[in-house]
């Protein structure tokens, strides 16, 4: 209804109006639209939008107020709503391997899009002082609780991902006052989540799990990285040093105290490319089944 309201009744007016505000609105409506005739656990929902500037939306595939399992995909840096729909493709792996982990279970998985994230421009400069982290984490924080308070009859299990900069966001989201109220936290592809360890983020370190792989080039790993960053003329060894010094140490070392995914993708964004272990784990994850993840370091009390 709100998406309807801004583009306004006649669509059709607005399919050729320039505002580029409207014309990635009417996008997302057609995408909503579309899935209206799929099963129902295929189904889209849209929880929040606003398409001003460079836009916000959280978009749930399955029905989140009933769902056992509720899973929370945190995007990173550079994520705008025109990039919305890659979002939901993602989510929509997330489902199905989630559903595949436990196929008796109802899931849901939400791309959320719910803070102004870092730009790759001078934001760059400036996201390393938290502002972005900190709004990102106090608006996750109210997405979560709403999650929990609109949840009918039994409390649905809830997974937060963040890959990238979302990562950080969740970090700074679980170590605030009471904590994320979130079950388990998936850091994919860290920067760093602004916590020395993973104790200060207010949940079982055995529920705390993260992965980066090899090549990821946004991951604070200077025993890897010797090349320049983002073509940016700063060594890769360097770069990450400074990664990890601003926002805190690699989630996916076994010395932060959580569980380090086996991940078997490369690049900075191949976690859920169709048929990789580390998608079969997340989904393992979101589903509860904590057997079934593969691991490289499992943690321990």
């Amino acid at each position: 209804l709100a998406l309807r309201n801004f583009i306004g009744d006649n669509i059709a007016n607005h399919r050729d109006s320039g505002n580029p505000e409207h014309e990635r609105a009417l996008k997302l409506l057609e995408r909503l639209e579309q899935s209206e005739t799929n099963p129902p656990h295929k189904r889209l929902y849209l929880l929040s939008i606003d398409p001003v500037g460079d836009g916000k939306a959280a978009i749930a595939i399955g029905n989140p107020d009933t769902a056992d399992h509720t899973a929370v995909l945190v995007p990173g840096v550079g994520t705008e709503l025109d990039d919305i729909r890659g979002q939901i493709d993602r989510a929509d792996r997330l489902l199905e391997a989630a559903r595949h982990a436990d196929p008796g279970a109802t899931v849901s998985v939400i791309a959320w899009l719910g803070y102004d994230t870092p730009s790759l421009n001078a934001d760059i400069v400036t996201a390393p002082f938290g502002g972005k982290s900190r709004a990102g984490a106090e608006a996750l924080d109210m997405f979560v609780d709403g999650l929990r308070a609109a949840h009918d009859d039994t409390p649905s299990h809830v997974t937060v991902i963040g890959h990238s900069y979302g990562s950080t966001v969740i970090g700074e989201a679980a170590s605030r006052g009471n904590g994320l109220a979130a079950d388990d936290i998936i850091a994919l592809g860290s920067p760093g989540m602004r916590v020395d360890n993973v104790n200060e983020l207010n949940v079982d370190n055995r529920h705390v799990w993260a992965g980066a792989a090899d090549d990821d080039y946004f991951v604070a790993r200077p025993d890897k990285w010797t090349k320049p960053l983002w073509g940016l003329g700063v060594g890769g060894y360097l770069a990450a040093k400074g990664i990890e010094a601003i926002h805190g140490p690699a989630p996916h070392d076994p010395s932060f105290g959580g569980n380090v995914l086996h991940v078997d993708t490369s690049g900075h964004s191949g976690y859920w490319e169709v048929d990789s272990v580390v998608l079969h784990t997340q989904g393992a994850i979101i589903v509860g089944k904590y057997g079934a993840a593969i691991l490289s370091h499992e943690a321990t009390r």
